[in-house]
């Protein structure tokens, strides 16, 4: 007699998987990425933890931008913008994660200000543009691997950057990872 309704296929279901288990068969399972917190070298690892100080121009503009509060300081390159198709949603969870007491300020070379303005836009994201080279955001990191999110605290600033990319979404977020920062 076949038994039918939610019940039955549920039996059968866990008959086949406790047979799969003692017949020592294993399904095949996709590999998932590794994902590697602290990173020894920029690009070495998917995510690289940043601690510095800002050089002096930096933070002059994190000064203006938060009025002298901490700040989100957001670090892009233009092959972020085009290269990451989880930017936007990364940063509008962060921005949620940071709450409206946090301001944010996104830095980039000057070729590429006008195109982040329309694209923060267009990802509802809050944040001010800031034409000033990745390269000099934080002192001794001449090539700082982007995109990088840093949390300043005066002078000082604590961050990630994600330089290995993944398509489609990231596991770990940018809030996800700053969550102790931001609070």
């Amino acid at each position: 007699m076949i038994r039918a309704g939610v019940a039955g296929v549920l039996c059968a279901c866990l008959g086949v998987l406790a047979w799969r288990h003692v017949a020592g068969i294993r399904s095949p399972r996709p590999a998932l990425p590794r994902m590697v917190v602290e990173g020894s070298k920029p690009g070495g690892s998917s995510t690289v933890s940043l601690h510095g100080t800002l050089t002096s121009r930096a933070y002059a503009h994190a000064e203006a931008v938060s009025r002298g509060a901490d700040a989100i300081v957001i670090v892009l390159r233009d092959r972020d913008r085009r290269a990451c198709e989880d930017l936007g949603r990364q940063l509008r969870e962060l921005q949620r994660e940071a709450g409206p007491r946090m301001l944010a300020m996104v830095t980039t070379d000057s070729a590429a200000s006008e195109m982040y303005v329309r694209y923060l836009r267009r990802e509802h994201v809050r944040a001010t543009v800031v034409v000033l080279s990745p390269d000099s955001v934080l002192e001794g990191y001449p090539g700082l691997p982007t995109p990088a999110v840093l949390v300043r605290h005066g002078t000082s600033a604590n961050g990630v950057a994600h330089p290995v990319r993944f398509p489609n979404l990231r596991l770990i977020s940018f809030a996800a990872e700053l969550r102790p920062l931001l609070r």
